[in-house]
């Protein structure tokens, strides 16, 4: 299982705050290619870069942070938030970005996930965003009436081969994920499974990797690397076990 650490991006730096999107919460403001030199140094060799301001805007707001953790030597990134046409994954990908992830355009366009998926394969990801079962989008403030099983099986048959189950209600609150609803995604599809939401302990990263679906390929680690309630070079090291 690859554990793979965050970086999120508000206004160029890298920033996690308590809850998702709580703003009168505290955050840890970062230079991001500083943070992705760190994860690097310390074992990682895949980062998840969220576009914050992009979820909401749907633009690629920090392209000159990504370019610069880009320049970071043995890293590769898989890129997400306010992507939402093939001009910006043509974009992201010829700079050199492994994999783009998409959300709401996942939801609002079918075709261009097939597109997407045709031209790129693997290098698509669909994050689905969800919360108590149900599908969100626009920077995991709007609902919409579609559950989280219903999504899986329509992303298989648009071509998607990997996606990021992210459970909103765990997210930046160091709870740890909610099993109850992760088993049910990977046994609902055969597509490469991403977690991500609440992993706040070593335990819960075993916990994880004892999952028995063999498509749970990786975790996404967040503010509990930031807050120093996992230390990184041993996730690494738990998970490869």
């Amino acid at each position: 299982m690859l554990i793979i650490p965050a970086i999120e991006l508000r206004e160029g730096i890298s920033t996690r705050a308590l809850a998702e999107w709580d703003d009168d919460e505290p955050v840890f403001p970062l230079d991001p290619q500083s943070v992705a030199q760190t994860w690097y140094n310390m074992g990682a060799r895949y980062i998840h870069v969220g576009d914050l301001d992009g979820a909401f805007s749907g633009h690629c707001d920090n392209l000159d942070a990504i370019k610069r953790i880009l320049e970071v030597d043995g890293i590769e990134i898989q890129v997400g938030g306010g992507i939402r046409t093939m001009e910006t994954i043509d974009t992201l990908l010829g700079l050199g970005v492994k994999r783009v992830v998409l959300g709401t355009v996942a939801i609002t366009n079918h075709q261009l996930v097939a597109d997407a998926c045709k031209q790129y394969g693997d290098r698509i990801v669909i994050s689905i965003d969800s919360r108590d079962g149900m599908v969100l989008m626009e920077g995991w403030k709007a609902g919409v009436p579609t559950t989280v099983l219903e999504m899986v099986k329509v992303m298989e048959q648009l071509g998607v081969t990997h996606i990021v189950y992210h459970d909103s209600n765990r997210a930046g609150k160091l709870k740890g994920p909610d099993f109850s609803h992760i088993l049910p995604v990977l046994e609902a599809t055969n597509m490469k499974v991403i977690v991500s939401g609440g992993i706040s302990s070593l335990a819960d990263i075993q916990s994880i990797k004892a999952l028995p679906q063999d498509n749970l390929v990786g975790a996404i680690l967040g503010k509990a690397l930031y807050t120093k309630d996992i230390n990184l070079q041993v996730a690494i090291s738990e998970a490869a076990k």
